[in-house]
Formats: C-alpha cells, sequence, structure tokens
C-alpha cells in the first residue's frame, strides 16, 4: 500500500515538522518566543508556486527561508527541553530528532526521511513500484 510520502527537501514536510513541533511545545506547556503559525504556512504555500513557475532560485530562497525559520523554533523548544519529565520527554525527544534529521537532509543524500509520520517510508520501495507499473 503506498504511503503519505514527500520529497526529503519538500517545504511541506518542513512545515509538517513544524506543525508537531507546536503542538508538542502547546501540550508540554513550553512557553515559546514565536511559533511562525502564520508566516511558515504561507512560505510553503509560495515554495509550491515558485516550484510551477520554474522560478528555481526564489524558490530555493524561500525554501531557505522556511528551514531556517523550522530551525529557529526547533532551537527554542531545544533550550527549554528539560522543563519536560518522563514519558512526554521522551516522545518530545523523539520528535526533535526527527525534525533534527529533516532540517539536516540535503536532496542527495542516502538515508532521508521521506514523513514524519512514518520514518521507516524509503524511495527504493517507490520506485519499485513504479517500474513495476510502467512496465506492465
Amino acid at each position: 500500500m503506498p504511503k503519505a510520502v514527500a520529497h526529503p527537501a519538500d517545504s511541506r514536510l518542513l512545515e509538517r515538522a513544524r506543525g508537531q513541533l507546536v503542538k508538542a511545545a502547546a501540550q508540554n506547556g513550553l512557553k515559546l518566543r514565536q511559533n511562525y503559525n502564520r508566516e511558515a504556512p504561507r512560505l510553503a504555500i509560495q515554495i509550491g508556486r515558485y516550484a510551477h513557475a520554474h522560478q528555481f532560485k526564489r524558490m530555493n530562497k524561500a525554501l531557505r527561508t522556511l528551514r531556517g525559520r523550522v530551525g529557529r523554533f526547533w532551537r527554542d523548544i531545544d533550550r527549554q527541553r528539560d522543563q519536560v519529565a518522563g514519558e512526554a520527554r521522551n516522545r518530545l525527544d523523539a520528535l526533535m530528532a526527527l525534525v533534527r534529521r529533516v532540517l539536516d537532509q540535503r536532496p542527495k543524500d542516502k538515508s532521508k526521511l521521506y514523513a514524519l509520520h512514518a520514518p521507516k517510508s524509503s524511495a527504493s520501495r517507490r520506485a519499485r513500484r513504479g517500474s513495476l507499473t510502467s512496465s506492465g
């Protein structure tokens, strides 16, 4: 069954990572400076528009900006992680590790993360499935 996976440097994956961090911070009662709830989704939409219009320099600039916003938000939560204890801390640490992987990965990396909800999803399965359907 196909998984809902995103391109590894995709703006939607970054936006989902930011949204899950916002949700986790709210659940754990962390006081944050900013959450970018207005700016980040708008940037993600703009990136898609720039890609569609083949304006790749603008798209990459907006993608860098979005990655910077998510990184800034990640660091804000990282500074306050000591306030969370127990099982909630373990869940937060796991989410933080996934988001860190999303922030660090580049398009040409070998082991990329394609989805936060299914970290084991891989591109090889998608490629194999595509080659099976195109040959028949």
